[in-house]
């Protein structure tokens, strides 16, 4: 039936800066409302809520002041004779709203109303059936100013899948949407007499997004679109637009996001509503609480809302409590993807604990029952705050009521108990707000209630405690909090046996605080207690019986023996961290356990390339990018950008250390776009750090690209990747990112010096690495101490190439000889290989500044250390350089002998060894340059010896290293190889050569 309820008209529309029919804001003004509910069907399904939402619509609508009309189960004719008689009866309002709970298809972009007596055997009766909203809309712009119509529809399929309609007056059928309605745009309302164009507009809401379903509720309630318009659309004091805002966020979080209403609007002017004063007092902070909350969610970064949801889904949580806690947070939440991610991840814990409690607060006093409800109430709505005030007012009433304890044993527990437990749900309700240092303080005090009383309580709130500082200590940098953390769970160990189920978690939380404490300060200390306390908990857990908790537990283990090994150089410390990743991994599956697999698989990766860094391993590299590539497989970039970024970071510096290793141009290419990839999902303002770090391998990938390449436009660009790196890095924030970007900011100085002929450049890059090393000390960070070290050295010989002076040669071998303290052979084979290098580099130029060979001599030996781990097999365009080194140091050595050609000989074999890598095919312009020396040396030889055709041979060696020259377009040295041929030539025209 139809009910005409024609109420008292209190509907107040304020148009800011306008008015309606030119009246003052304020004056009382018309509205209409048709309310619309299609339930009963004869041919499709029946809908379990639209009578329900339709009747809840009309009453508050009525006491709203709109004159409605509610329409229920009405077949095709009498549903649009109501609209006619609506559509007149509008006539003269200043608002028409439409509320529609039923069937609608979406059918050619236009939307359609599906009376209960829709027949759908033919497309053609279908299309008769049908109720175009279009024409709706159409007739009420030309009636009234302003038009809101609510669509809560599509919450099933109504409509056969694949079913089409033919419209009247058609001859084409038109297939029908799947799911969901289509957006649509209303028309614009007609001018009308008296009233402003700026005072003309139509709002148009959906239950859902276009082409998305919209859920019914439970049997006997209300659509989740319903219950958040009859929650929020009556508040008074807002714009139409932010209860319109309060809506959508509502059935987003009621669905747990699986449903977000949409809106179009062409309103010109705020729109609001003079609302019947809701009810004050308790409910009331509760309800504002909630409103203020789902404003708050509408301005989050879509980012943010999606690590939320993920957070939520995985701990099957409700997202309100996480939303409070970023919304309480503000500005102090966590702008780094990764620490925003841990945040959630342990506030799913917490809210998980308060869901498990949810029953009554045991307490004997009714106002501290009352006031734990709506305390609990304010939770569930993320109203945190309110929720915070509520506990401490339970806790006042406590503790006023603790002064009068009676000293009866029985009484004096029950009370004990009882504040415990308002002191603990007080904490956990600051834990979820973000406040860890107030959330410990309460655990503190709660723990301080039930010690003597209830002993498994005990254990439970001082854990609490340690898990707030630790919150506390990762997501404010706090040490102190941190080593709070840590005194706080052996505190809780100490209370339990090792047979007990918490022992062996409070034992790994104590290697997590230790853990983090290491990353901080470098501190060898805290990374053993790490791994004794790992190694403890992980010896109390069965690992058939539990293989997830023993998993997790041995991959936190593997990363804290995997820092410790990189720190000593530890081949051995290494393996035994892979061997603790692999064991993990057969215990954790990618379907079962997403996160931890993906995260395993990660940190296999980064131990496996530090094997391969440090043992010149190539094989171990690939099987670390392998590693990082099954970890994304696990990773979308959509709905975990951050941990697919930091993982795509992890991979670019595993493929540009495989580029370094094998000479590989296009592993640097790769490296490159694989870093920059990364980059596009890592906001700067949101993720400094993993920015930064992700900007510094990009850096050291120019830089070998640029040494390849001719030119400075890559250096320079590398530069600039330093520089943007060491903007976020400090050695305050983080000591060892910052030292290590400053070391890779003095190596792009030192090419940019060598290549540009710079010494300006040069300098920098010496001042950079003596900054870097000073601010560390080589106990703390040996490997960083003495990579600082070995380029300085380096770049010093460069420095004494340019200026002749034997002191900067000398200031050259003592850093190389630091670093060669820590860079043993032993421990760190490649690294030892490269000092040794550079020490022949510098010997060379020492000897060569001298008279006599034993100088050169120690070079050709520095040389040949690193060739015997620099090998052809495993970095053969290393050993290849080497070999043309060994070759120009023994020729030098030759000829300064005066007599004999046996080092000529040694010279010979070493240049013929590195054409074996460099050829005229793959290297065309090197192989010249070789193959020029080599020639030389052959005429030498043989003009020593006597031998016209050693010297003939060296001759032809000249000139097909000039063809190769000028065949490479090269000309500006064809007078530098005429000349050689030349003095050759005029040797071999005589009749004998000299002795």
């Amino acid at each position: 039936m139809m009910g005409r309820l024609r109420r008292g008209v209190s509907l107040l529309v304020i148009l800011v800066a306008a008015s309606l029919s030119g009246r003052a804001a304020g004056d009382e003004l018309r509205g209409v409302a048709l309310v619309i509910g299609a339930a009963d069907y004869e041919q499709l399904g029946d809908l379990t809520n639209t009578l329900n939402d339709a009747r809840a619509m009309d009453e508050m609508l009525g006491d709203l002041g709109f004159d409605v009309t509610r329409v229920l189960d009405r077949d095709g004719d009498r549903l649009r004779r109501e609209i006619e008689d609506f559509i007149a009866d509008a006539e003269g309002a200043d608002v028409a709203l439409v509320y529609y709970a039923g069937h609608a298809v979406e059918a050619a972009g236009q939307n359609y109303l599906v009376p209960i007596d829709a027949d759908i055997s033919t497309p053609q009766l279908a299309g008769q059936s049908l109720v175009a909203v279009s024409d709706l809309l159409d007739e009420l712009a030309r009636t009234v100013p302003v038009t809101i119509m609510l669509l809560d529809a599509c919450r099933s399929e109504a409509f056969p899948d694949g079913a089409a309609i033919q419209l009247p007056g058609s001859d084409a059928a038109i297939p029908l949407a799947a799911t969901g309605l289509g957006e649509m745009r209303g028309p614009a309302p007609v001018a009308q007499v008296n009233v402003a164009p700026d005072s003309l507009g139509m709002v148009i809401g959906f239950a859902s997004a276009p082409g998305q379903p919209a859920l019914d509720g439970e049997p006997g309630g209300n659509s989740p679109y319903a219950a958040a318009l009859l929650k929020h659309f009556a508040a008074g004091g807002y714009a139409f637009g932010d209860l319109m805002t309060m809506v959508t966020e509502e059935v987003y979080l009621k669905t747990g996001a699986r449903q977000v209403p949409w809106m179009n609007s062409s309103l010109r002017r705020v729109l609001s509503f003079g609302a019947p004063i809701e009810s004050d007092g308790d409910e009331a902070l509760i309800r504002d609480g909630r409103r203020q909350l789902l404003l708050s969610i509408a301005t989050m970064p879509a980012a943010v809302r999606q690590q939320v949801q993920n957070a939520a889904d995985e701990a099957a949580v409700p997202m309100d409590a996480l939303y409070g806690l970023l919304d309480a947070l503000g500005e102090e939440t966590p702008a780094d993807p990764g620490e925003l991610d841990q945040l959630l991840r342990k506030q799913t814990e917490t809210v998980r604990a308060l869901i498990d409690e949810r029953q009554t607060l045991s307490s004997t006093d009714a106002e501290i029952v009352r006031l734990a409800s709506l305390a609990q109430q304010a939770f569930d709505e993320g109203a945190l705050a309110v929720s915070i005030g509520f506990w401490e007012n339970a806790k006042a009433r406590y503790a006023s009521l603790s002064t009068s304890l009676d000293a009866t044993e029985d009484l004096l527990k029950a009370r004990r108990l009882e504040g415990g437990d308002l002191l603990a749900r007080t904490a956990r309700t600051y834990g979820i707000s973000g406040d860890f240092a107030a959330a410990a303080e309460n655990f503190r005090l709660a723990y301080a209630e039930v010690e003597r009383w209830d002993d498994e309580l005990a254990v439970a709130y001082k854990e609490a405690e340690g898990d707030a500082l630790y919150e506390l200590g990762v997501q404010a940098g706090d040490k102190a909090g941190l080593r709070g953390a840590v005194a706080a769970y052996q505190a809780a160990l100490g209370l339990v046996q090792p047979d007990n189920p918490h022992w062996p978690r409070l034992q790994r939380n104590i290697g997590n605080g230790y853990a983090q404490l290491a990353e901080r300060d470098a501190d060898d200390a805290s990374i053993t207690a790490a791994i004794g306390a790992y190694e403890l908990a992980l010896g109390a857990i069965d690992r058939e019986a539990a293989p997830a908790e023993w998993a997790m537990t041995m991959t936190r283990l593997a990363a804290s023996l995997s820092i410790r090994a990189e720190r000593d150089g530890d081949a051995a410390g290494l393996l035994a961290a892979i061997d603790g990743y692999q064991a993990a991994l057969e215990r954790l599956s990618p379907e079962s356990h997403i996160f931890e697999w993906g995260m395993a698989q990660n940190n296999l990766g980064n131990t496996l390339r530090i094997v391969g860094d440090q043992q010149s391993d190539p094989a171990s590299l690939l099987t670390a990018a392998d590693a990082f590539r099954a970890a994304l497989s696990v990773a979308d970039a959509t709905t975990r950008p951050y941990d697919w970024a930091l993982i795509q970071n992890n991979l670019g510096g595993t493929l540009l250390l495989l580029g370094t290793r094998t000479g590989d141009r296009q592993a640097f290419v790769d490296a490159a776009a694989t870093l920059r990839a990364a980059l596009e999902l890592m906001p700067r303002e949101r993720m400094p750090l993993m920015w930064a770090q992700t900007q510094g391998n990009l850096g050291s990938t120019l830089t070998q690209l640029g040494n390849l390449e001719p030119g400075t436009a890559l250096f320079m660009e590398a530069e600039l990747a330093f520089r943007g790196a060491l903007e976020e890095f400090s050695p305050e924030r983080s000591l060892i990112d910052w030292v290590t970007a400053t070391i890779n900011l003095g190596n792009v100085q030192a090419q940019l010096g060598m290549r540009g002929g710079d010494d300006g450049k040069l300098a920098a890059a010496v001042q950079s690495y003596r900054t870097a090393a000073a601010a560390i000390s080589p106990e703390q960070a040996p490997l960083q101490w003495a990579l600082a070290q070995n380029n300085l050295g380096s770049t010093l010989n460069l420095v004494g190439e340019r200026s002749g002076d034997p002191a900067v040669f000398g200031e050259a071998l003592t850093a190389l000889q630091r670093s060669l303290d820590i860079r043993t052979r032993d421990r760190l084979p490649h690294d030892w290989a490269m000092v040794r290098s550079n020490m022949g580099n510098v010997l060379s130029n020492i000897g060569s500044r001298e008279t006599g060979t034993e100088t050169l001599l120690s070079a050709v030996a520095a040389y040949r250390d690193a060739a015997s781990e620099q090998t052809r097999e495993r970095m053969p365009a290393q050993w290849a350089d080497l070999q043309i080194k060994i070759g120009n140091v023994l020729y030098e050595i030759g000829w300064r002998e005066g007599s004999g050609v046996e080092r000529y000989r040694e010279a010979l074999e070493a240049y013929d060894a590195a054409t074996g890598v460099y050829t005229a095919d793959t290297n065309p312009l090197l192989w010249a340059s070789i193959a020029n020396s080599a020639g030389w040396t052959l005429a030498q030889a043989g003009y020593r010896a006597g031998d016209r055709a050693t010297m003939a041979q060296g001759r032809s060696a000249i000139a097909a290293a000039w063809d190769i020259v000028r065949g490479n377009g090269i000309t500006d040295q064809d007078g530098y190889f005429s000349e050689r041929l030349a003095m050759i030539d005029e040797v071999l025209a005589a009749a004998q050569p000299a002795p």
